[in-house]
């Protein structure tokens, strides 16, 4: 943005030669004009400066004795001195700038980072529900509302940043540990709220259970029901009768892992398709402007294809993002074969996908403490049910109530 700027003001490179270059620079620092872009050479440095400050430069250059050259001319006010006398070919860069200015006024991409459990489909749909698209102004983007939509939404997110960089939206999110592996010497940045409770997310039995901050309300071996308080951040203040007089409220912090069942199931069929490419192939190429595609070769009008889209946006500068995309579709024709696994195929991939659905859960930090699953042979497919008995830290943060407290107060008569 800062070089659209410039070049609308215009600015000049320049070669400054003499005995006294530094102290050249040093004066036009004092007198406010900025030099950008400084390259010595052998007995010269050269630089850019903007327009108007090179008009200041005569008693900089009167007092320090250097001579200054001319290099290159760029900018707007020089393209117009040369063009001023051909003014119909100014009407078309003059339109182009005006529509930029109007097109900057707008949100034309919408970046996602720090996410992992949140996929793009869930971020998309959420967008979808708060009314939050490419194309609407940026003064009708309510960034707090935002922020406070996507923590109610996903309670595993703890965390949210959300700014307007040109004309991109970009969403910083931050997960919950109990939901993400992470290393809990690097944890992640945690809510702004200052107090809450750890809350189980499951139905199980704690296994184990470090507390760091706050009241633990289980033991080892406790049953607990999905949304009861293991951890409280409510801490009685007791007094010499040992009744709560007060309290005082916290952030839970520690360490809760519970013991559940998690239920599985996965299921095969006998007779499955299989895509067989024929070696057709086909390539379009497309452009879209806000909601009109223009196809540069149509696609295949017959037959069954796999496509493989490309998607680029137009974006002058780094978060100055337009509503124009270019790309291409690549068409790959293929037909159907029907194909039939045997028995023993079907039970060896039931178990390799079990063993990957199990991989998956560790890499999340789930222990696996136990398998229960068997195999059915049904007329048309083969299943696998059961449950996965396993340990994890299943707890979520919960708001604290306030406990009221009565004051009592001594009368005197």
């Amino acid at each position: 943005m800062l070089s659209f700027f410039r070049f609308l003001k215009g600015y000049v490179r320049i070669r400054v030669t003499g005995f006294s270059t530094e102290r050249f620079m040093n004066l036009c620092s004092n007198y406010g004009i900025i030099l950008w872009g400084i390259t010595p050479g052998q007995n010269y440095y050269e630089m850019y400066i903007s327009r108007s400050g090179f008009f200041r430069l005569k008693p900089i250059v009167r007092k320090t004795g250097t001579r200054v050259y001319i290099l290159k001319k760029t900018g707007f006010p020089f393209v117009w001195f040369k063009w001023k006398k051909r003014k119909v070919f100014l009407i078309g860069p003059f339109a182009c700038i005006v529509s930029l200015l109007f097109l900057s006024r707008f949100v034309w991409a919408i970046e996602l980072n720090g996410n992992q459990m949140l996929t793009e489909d869930m971020f998309a749909d959420f967008l979808v529900k708060n009314q939050i698209e490419q194309g609407m102004s940026r003064d009708d983007v309510d960034i707090d509302s935002l922020e406070k939509a996507l923590r109610n939404e996903y309670n595993f997110i703890t965390w949210t940043s959300a700014k307007i960089e040109g004309t991109k939206l970009v969403v910083n999110i931050k997960e919950n540990s109990a939901y993400i592996n992470y290393d809990r010497e690097n944890p992640v940045e945690e809510v702004q709220d200052e107090t809450w409770n750890y809350v189980s997310t499951v139905d199980g039995v704690i296994d184990s259970i470090v507390t760091r901050q706050g009241v633990p309300l289980v033991t080892k071996g406790s049953v607990v029901k999905t949304g009861d308080v293991v951890i409280s951040g409510t801490i009685p203040i007791m007094g010499d009768d040992q009744v709560a007089k007060n309290y005082r409220y916290v952030g839970a912090d520690g360490d809760v892992y519970i013991s559940y069942s998690y239920p599985y199931s996965d299921r095969i069929a006998y007779v499955y398709e299989e895509k067989h490419y024929t070696g057709e192939e086909k390539i379009t190429y497309y452009v879209t402007l806000f909601h009109t595609t223009i196809q540069v070769f149509k696609k295949p009008e017959t037959g069954q294809y796999t496509v493989y889209k490309t998607a680029n946006q137009v974006k002058l500068m780094d978060d100055f993002y337009l509503p124009i995309y270019y790309g291409k579709n690549h068409y790959k024709a293929y037909e159907i074969c029907k194909k039939t696994y045997s028995k023993q195929m079907c039970e060896e991939l039931l178990k390799e996908k079990l063993i990957k659905f199990c991989q998956s859960l560790e890499e999340k930090g789930v222990q696996i403490i136990e398998k229960n699953v068997k195999i059915e042979q049904g007329k048309s497919e083969m299943k696998m049910t059961g449950s996965l008995q396993v340990v994890e830290e299943a707890i979520r943060k919960a708001p604290v109530e306030k406990v009221p407290v009565e004051i009592e107060e001594d009368v005197h008569e």
